[in-house]
């Protein structure tokens, strides 16, 4: 992935991705947790998606994909 994906800046990653599951299909918050887990960044799913780095944003992208997998 090349650059970083856009996502609600002044939400936290974990609120982004729970916004997106209503959206879209209803995923659920142990679903949500796992996808975080999986990309190495459940310890800072709470923090807002501006502060994360180049690479963690990179990695937050792919929690899209993954129920998808």
């Amino acid at each position: 992935m090349v650059g970083a994906p856009k996502f609600y800046g002044n939400l936290s990653g974990y609120e982004n991705l729970k916004l997106m599951a209503k959206l879209i299909d209803g995923t659920s918050d142990k679903d949500i947790d796992k996808s975080l887990e999986l990309v190495g960044l459940k310890d800072r799913g709470k923090d807002k998606f501006t502060s994360y780095s180049l690479g963690m944003k990179q990695r937050f992208g792919m929690t899209y994909q993954l129920p998808y997998l």
